[in-house]
C-alpha cells in the first residue's frame, strides 16, 4: 500500500510539474535548439556538418491551435554551398522548449566555413546564449530584449592582432533595433559583449 501511495504521489508531482511549467523565453528556445542539434549529431540522425559548419539560427514563435502543436520553430543553417544554398535543419519545440520533431534538408557541401581551433561553432553560440540567459534572468536592461524577444543569431570568426581567434556571435531581438554582439574566446569562455551601433 505504501509503495502504491508513493507511486501515485510521484506521478501526480510529475504531472503537476509539466502542467504548470512556464513557457520558455525565446533565448532559452534557441539554446535548447542547439542542445537538440548536438544530440541529433551524436545519435547520427543528422550530418555532423550541422555542428562543424554551423552559421546561424533563427527562431519563429508559432501560434499553436491544439496542445499537440509546436510553439516554436528554429531554422538552423550551415554556411552556404557553391550555389548559395544552405543545408537547413528545422527543429520544432513545444512551449516548454522540448523538441517535438526535426526536418533536415541537404543542399550540398558548405563552402567557406572557418575552422575553429578549440571547439565547434555550435558550442560557442550556445555559450553566448548562456551569457544572455544568465544576464536576462538577472534583469540586465541591456540584455533583456535578447532574452525575451530573441529572433536570431549568426556566428563569425575574427582574428585579433595577437593572432588569437574570437567568435563573434551577433544576436537580433524583436524589441531592440540594434544588435547584440557577444564575443567568445575560442575555448568557449565569455570574453565581452556590446550593443552595436
Amino acid at each position: 500500500m505504501k509503495i502504491r501511495v508513493t507511486s501515485f504521489m510521484l506521478i501526480t508531482l510529475l504531472f503537476l510539474n509539466n502542467a504548470y511549467a512556464e513557457k520558455v523565453v525565446n533565448a532559452k528556445g534557441a539554446e535548447l535548439t542547439l542542445h537538440r542539434l548536438e544530440r541529433l549529431v551524436f545519435l547520427k540522425k543528422i550530418n555532423e556538418s550541422f555542428l562543424t559548419k554551423f552559421r546561424s539560427l533563427e527562431l519563429f514563435v508559432l501560434e499553436p491551435q491544439t496542445p499537440e502543436d509546436p510553439s516554436y520553430k528554429s531554422l538552423v543553417k550551415e554556411y552556404a554551398n557553391a550555389n548559395g544554398s544552405h543545408n537547413v535543419l528545422s527543429v520544432f519545440l513545444d512551449e516548454n522548449g522540448k523538441a517535438m520533431l526535426h526536418e533536415a534538408a541537404s543542399a550540398g557541401d558548405a563552402q567557406g566555413a572557418p575552422t575553429w581551433p578549440e571547439t565547434d561553432p555550435v558550442t560557442l553560440s550556445e555559450n553566448a546564449l548562456h551569457f544572455v540567459l544568465e544576464e536576462g534572468a538577472k534583469g540586465n536592461p541591456e540584455i533583456l530584449p535578447f532574452y525575451n524577444a530573441f529572433l536570431s543569431l549568426e556566428i563569425s570568426q575574427a582574428s585579433n592582432p595577437d593572432g588569437s581567434i574570437k567568435a563573434h556571435v551577433k544576436m537580433v531581438s524583436k524589441n531592440q533595433p540594434k544588435a547584440l554582439l557577444v564575443i567568445m574566446n575560442s575555448d568557449g569562455t565569455f570574453n565581452s559583449s556590446k550593443i552595436l551601433d
